[in-house]
């Protein structure tokens, strides 16, 4: 604790500090940016990245795909 200042406050991008459904009016466009860059990684990583691979997946031939399929298959 800063005594000159009251508690010192973190930035509510960091260390878990962001409770659900929660904003705080306080914090700076910086920090607003910086969290929804990271919303943005997550989107991209866990649904946008999945669709577009199995996108390409589907436009790929039967022939093809079953190849993958055969070369995909793990040896027992």
């Amino acid at each position: 604790m800063n005594s000159d200042s009251g508690p010192r406050r973190r930035s509510s991008v960091w260390n878990n500090a962001v409770l659900p459904s929660e904003i705080d009016v306080k914090d700076n466009r910086n920090t607003a940016e910086q969290f929804f860059r990271r919303v943005n990684v997550i989107a991209e990583k866990m649904i946008s990245e999945p669709n577009y691979i199995n996108e390409f997946y589907r436009s790929v031939r039967a022939v093809a795909r079953a190849a993958i399929a055969k070369r995909d298959k793990v040896k027992e």
